[in-house]
C-alpha cells in the first residue's frame, strides 16, 4: 500500500538554474549595453544619432515656424499629424493590455505559457522555468502599460505646442515662446522615445514565454534594428552645413 502511494505521488518539478538565467542575463546586457552606448553619443557626438540630430533640428524648426504668421497653419498641421500617431500607439498599447488581461482572466494563461517555454531546445528536457509564467505576463503589461502612459504623455505636450504656436505673434515675447515650445518638443519627443524604446523591448518580453531562446534571438534582431534607425553617418561638420541651410530655407 506504502508503495502505491508513494508511486502516485507527483515528482517535484525540476528548475532549470543554469541555461535560462544565463540567456536571459545576456539578452539584458545586449539592451543596457546599447542604450548606454546610444546615451554617450547623444551627449557627446549628437551628430552621429537621429534622437541628437532631431534635438538640435527641433530648435531650428521651432524658431522657423513662430518667425512668420504664415508658417503657424504649417506648424499646427505638422503636429497634428504627430498627434495622430500617438493616438495610433496610444490605441494599440490599451488594445494589447486589454487583450492580456482577458485573456489570463479567461483561460489558464499561465499553464499554457509552461507549457510552451518547455519547447526551448537549449533548456534540458524535463526542466521547469525558474521564473513564474506570471512575472513574464506582469512584465509584458508594465511594458505595454509604459507605452501607454508615455503616448498620453506625448500627446499632452503637443496639444500644449500646438496652443503655443498660435502665439507667434507676440512680437514681445516672442523669444521666450519659441524657447517654451522648443522644450515641450525635446520633452514631447523624449516621450515618444521611452514608448518605442518599451514597445520595442516588449517582442523579447514576448518572445520569453516561449523560451529563453526565442528571447535572446529576438533581442539580438532587436538591437540590430535599432543599431538601423537610430545612428547616422555624419561628421560634425556636415551637421552644421545641413543646419545652417535649413535654417535659411
Amino acid at each position: 500500500m506504502a508503495d502505491i502511494l508513494f508511486d502516485e505521488t507527483p515528482a517535484p518539478p525540476q528548475y532549470d538554474f543554469v541555461v535560462e538565467p544565463l540567456l536571459l542575463l545576456t539578452s539584458f546586457v545586449l539592451i543596457f549595453t546599447y542604450h548606454a552606448i546610444h546615451h554617450r553619443y547623444i551627449v557627446k557626438k549628437p551628430e552621429h544619432t537621429v534622437f541628437g540630430f532631431g534635438r538640435v533640428f527641433r530648435t531650428i524648426w521651432v524658431e522657423k515656424i513662430l518667425s512668420d504668421n504664415k508658417h503657424a497653419i504649417l506648424g499646427v498641421q505638422s503636429i497634428r499629424n504627430e498627434i495622430f500617431i500617438g493616438i495610433f500607439i496610444a490605441k494599440s498599447a490599451f488594445v494589447a493590455v486589454t487583450v492580456i488581461i482577458a485573456a489570463a482572466s479567461s483561460v489558464d494563461l499561465s499553464k499554457r505559457l509552461e507549457m510552451l517555454s518547455t519547447l526551448d531546445f537549449l533548456v534540458p528536457a524535463g526542466k521547469s522555468s525558474v521564473v513564474p509564467s506570471s512575472v513574464k505576463i506582469s512584465l509584458v503589461l508594465i511594458l505595454f502599460g509604459g507605452v501607454f502612459l508615455c503616448s498620453t504623455q506625448y500627446l499632452r505636450l503637443l496639444r500644449h505646442m500646438s496652443l503655443l504656436v498660435g502665439c507667434s505673434s507676440c512680437e514681445a515675447n516672442k523669444e521666450e515662446v519659441v524657447k517654451m515650445v522648443a522644450k515641450l518638443y525635446d520633452r514631447a519627443a523624449a516621450c515618444s522615445w521611452w514608448a518605442n524604446r518599451q514597445m520595442l523591448v516588449s517582442f523579447p518580453a514576448v518572445a520569453w514565454a516561449f523560451g529563453p531562446t526565442s528571447c535572446l534571438l529576438s533581442t539580438v534582431i532587436i538591437v540590430i534594428f535599432m543599431v538601423v534607425v537610430d545612428w547616422l553617418n555624419l561628421s560634425s561638420k556636415e551637421l552644421m552645413t545641413r543646419l545652417t541651410s535649413l535654417s535659411k530655407a
